[in-house]
């Protein structure tokens, strides 16, 4: 969940917003795609063996993935107006 939900929550209900309201908008938007990916991480270890054998196939599946799926233009394009692209390229691009 957000970091600042609880806060914004409490605001609306300090607010007059009625709690079946907050309720209804956190159960019909909320996905929960961090926990999600914790828990397929925690089986992917549990299926691999070791945390060095999961890190090693998910990196190996997003590598095929780029590759598959790359479009030079459309990265440039993102470069070019992207910020502190010298402060993470170098070590992305150790990474393949």
């Amino acid at each position: 969940m957000e970091p600042s939900a609880e806060q914004t929550v409490r605001q609306f209900l300090k607010c007059n917003g009625e709690q079946a309201v907050v309720i209804d908008l956190l159960v019909n938007s909320y996905y929960g795609y961090s926990e999600l990916c914790n828990l397929l991480s925690e089986f992917l270890v549990l299926m691999e063996g070791t945390e060095e054998g999961a890190r090693k196939c998910i990196e190996n599946t997003l590598s095929t993935l780029i590759r598959r799926n790359f479009v030079a233009e459309t990265i440039d394009a993102k470069f070019e107006v992207a910020e502190n692209v010298d402060a993470w390229l170098p070590e992305l691009l150790e990474n393949r």
